[in-house]
């Protein structure tokens, strides 16, 4: 079987601090920047595929 192509795809994400590809390893992931909806989905590593995505405000618990 042929490889799926993705040797030579960058993750454009780059938010986790181990992110594979430094070091030209496969992307193969998409997830957007901030939050789940919101934004274009770039190509991601694995690493940064699986950090969770950031709350919006109105979601956070407040300070009582």
């Amino acid at each position: 079987m042929d490889s799926t192509g993705y040797e030579a795809v960058k993750c454009q994400v780059r938010i986790s601090p181990g992110c594979k590809k430094k070091q030209n390893s496969e992307a193969g992931y998409s997830r957007t920047e901030k939050y789940a909806r919101v934004g274009p989905w770039l190509d991601a590593c694995e690493e940064c595929a699986r950090i969770p995505y950031e709350q919006p405000a109105q979601f956070q618990k407040g300070e009582n």
